[in-house]
């Protein structure tokens, strides 16, 4: 359903397109499927829904989806039934084979959703990810009407789906999945969503615990050696995220005046603005200060730091893969670019040179700091290699011996 609209009441919605002459819409289910009717104003709108409740008085609940023709044909199969057979028991024989509306097929809903989707001109790789999910969730629950389907069902398929892939697989076919219930609900083909009461606390949890990435402590002073000779423009860049722990998401949006020298600070806002738009600053969306910032960032803002502006960000991943990744796999550092490597080195070596997680957890934003030891308890490094991490400076003499032959 569009966002450019306003809903008056129950059912029915103004929509603000100039080109409308009759915008207001009032939405109900007929037979089991879902009619607009078109008013020039919101008081016919209104007239039209209350003539219909009054209607529905008269001739009890059943009635929402019948009109006088209706009636007139369930006359006439009351006498086409045999005795025995009661037009209740005829329907509910019919539904079981020919599922509409509030009772279509679970794989008549999906499609209804791949139309809706594309609709909305979301982009072809969304829309695939879209069909291939759900494809998913048929090849699970099979072809039940969609009325049948159980918070049951849909955790079963979950805990199936969770023996084959990654937890970070689950939990996106997850998302997708409670937004297809969503829809359904929105468009009043069920009442509820079976996935409604599914949080991230329900899926199985990775065994072992996630698996963390962080590098030696020589293949960082390698990637930041090559950053200043190769890519000095992104040396900042890499400086927040290695020593500093931002995320990279928050790094591609970072904005130097954030960083506050005088104060020894980082602050970096919950929500900011980019071209009128408002855009999350953290992931957590509020206000995050950095108080403890690790005393060799300085020496990177002093080098590389601006007053204001963006920061310099590969952009996309083509940029990262010809500007980050394969020169450093070409100089020999990694064999591969590990997932998340540069706020793994940052915990780990926090962690090991300060032995205070509280005030690790904190720079990270951690809600406490279980999660935190919970995940680097086995990546501790000494406290002199930790110690030494943040003695990592800008000075081109690093690449005495790194650099390329010929």
């Amino acid at each position: 359903m569009s966002s450019s609209y306003n809903k008056h009441d129950t059912g029915i919605y103004e929509y603000r397109d100039r080109n409308r002459k009759r915008p207001f819409i009032w939405r109900q289910m007929v037979q089991g499927k879902q009619v607009s009717e078109s008013f020039d104003t919101l008081a016919k709108a209104k007239a039209a829904k209350k003539s219909h409740e009054a209607y529905l008085k008269k001739y009890g609940k059943i009635s929402t989806d019948f009109n006088e023709k209706d009636w007139a044909e369930l006359k006439a199969a009351r006498e086409m039934l045999p005795s025995r057979v009661s037009v209740l028991d005829a329907a509910n024989e019919y539904l079981a084979r020919h599922g509409v509306g509030k009772n279509r097929a679970l794989d008549d809903c999906v499609r209804l959703y791949f139309d809706f989707q594309k609709s909305r001109n979301n982009s072809r790789r969304y829309v695939q990810t879209v069909e291939s999910t759900l494809n998913k969730l048929l090849e699970y629950l099979g072809k039940p009407l969609i009325r049948e389907v159980s918070r049951s069902d849909v955790m079963e398929a979950l805990s199936k789906l969770s023996q084959l892939v990654s937890v970070r697989t689950v939990k996106n076919h997850r998302a997708i999945w409670s937004q297809f219930f969503g829809y359904l609900v929105d468009v009043e083909e069920l009442a509820e969503s079976p996935m409604a009461n599914i949080t991230l606390n329900h899926l199985p949890k990775e065994k072992g615990g996630s698996r963390k990435n962080p590098l030696e402590l020589d293949k960082v002073i390698w990637i930041m050696a090559l950053a200043e000779r190769d890519f000095p423009e992104l040396a900042y860049w890499l400086a927040l995220q290695f020593f500093v722990g931002i995320r990279s998401d928050e790094a591609n949006r970072f904005q130097h005046e954030w960083v506050q020298p005088k104060f020894n600070r980082i602050m970096i806002p919950g929500w900011f603005y980019e071209n009128g738009e408002a855009k999350g600053g953290t992931k957590t969306r509020d206000d995050w200060m950095i108080d403890k910032v690790p005393e060799n960032f300085w020496s990177w803002h002093s080098k590389y730091g601006k007053v204001s502006g963006k920061v310099e960000c590969p952009g996309n991943n083509y940029q990262w893969d010809r500007r980050v990744r394969k020169p450093v796999i070409e100089e020999g550092v990694v064999k591969k670019w590990p997932h998340n490597t540069k706020r793994d080195s940052f915990c780990t070596y926090h962690l090991s040179a300060y032995r205070d997680q509280a005030q690790t957890a904190l720079i990270l934003k951690h809600t406490n700091v279980t999660t935190l030891w919970k995940s680097y308890m086995g990546t501790l490094r000494t406290e002199q290699e930790g110690r030494a991490y943040f003695q990592i400076y800008p000075r081109s003499s690093l690449l005495r011996g790194i650099g390329r032959t010929g």
